[in-house]
């Protein structure tokens, strides 16, 4: 099997040439290296895909600080996503325990009649005791 040939690395003045002659309008180099600097070129070209024609040049008028407006915006989505689904998955969790432990009793979770498949239950309680077994030295609040 052949790799292809890996590319030389760029300094972020060399990253800002080659988007500028790609078409990419850029008002600021300083804040463009910075953000470069931080953010990773290949991160940030991720971005730029639904901007680029087919000869790899950018649409006419696409600027950097526009791409990274969106690069922020997914940002900023994505981290009120986690927070969202991390909510909705305590609360969830929360129903299953509370409504097994009322409904079947506190080591309900232990009773393979209470679920469907087995397999996934044997897997489960084997899970559940290796993380007790793990944790067993952690104080929780």
């Amino acid at each position: 099997m052949t790799k292809a040939p890996l590319k030389k690395p760029k300094t972020f003045d060399e990253q800002i040439e080659l988007l500028e002659s790609r078409g990419l309008l850029i008002e600021d180099k300083i804040k463009t290296k910075f953000i470069l600097q931080n953010i990773n070129y290949y991160r940030f070209t991720a971005y730029l895909i639904n901007f680029k024609n087919e000869d790899d040049s950018y649409v006419e008028g696409t600027t950097f600080n526009e791409v990274y407006s969106l690069y922020k915006f997914d940002k900023r989505l994505r981290i009120l996503l986690i927070d969202l689904l991390s909510t909705i998955e305590i609360l969830f969790r929360t129903y299953i325990a509370y409504t097994l432990a009322v409904n079947h009793g506190e080591d309900s979770y232990l009773d393979r009649h209470n679920f469907k498949n087995k397999d996934i239950h044997n897997k489960f309680v084997c899970y559940f005791e290796n993380e007790k077994i793990k944790n067993k030295d952690k104080k929780y609040s």
